[in-house]
């Protein structure tokens, strides 16, 4: 995250103007959003793959089922009430959600197996 956040905040709105428009550059802020982001979905994928070693794909189905529907919902509310930043919001909370629902997942998993 720390490698997306420090580029974006020196060059983020000049990148931004450069390869979409005046108007993407105006909202260089979304890309500290996005970095954070980025850094969860990359601890939510070794998860996702610490899971599928484990043998633990049962509740995953169930899971992101869940984890969906809380963010549509939260979506929803967040886009009407605060447009392009609710919608990074969102992103950011999908990307929690998931990242903890399944680092709690494999945590319990792992502590009932007894380890890998």
């Amino acid at each position: 995250g720390v490698f997306f956040i420090i580029p974006s905040y020196f060059f983020g709105e000049m990148l931004l103007t450069v390869l979409f428009s005046e108007e993407f550059g105006e909202h260089s802020y979304l890309l500290y959003i996005f970095s954070a982001v980025i850094s969860m979905s990359m601890s939510g994928w070794a998860y996702d793959s610490s899971l599928l070693i484990s043998g633990a794909l049962k509740l995953q189905p169930f899971i992101l089922a869940a984890v969906s529907i809380i963010t549509l919902v939260f979506g929803f509310v967040l886009v009407d009430e605060f447009g392009l930043l609710g919608a990074a919001l969102t992103l950011l909370l999908l990307s929690a959600l998931n990242t903890v629902s399944k680092a709690v997942y494999y945590n319990v998993h792992v502590r009932r197996r007894g380890g890998l």
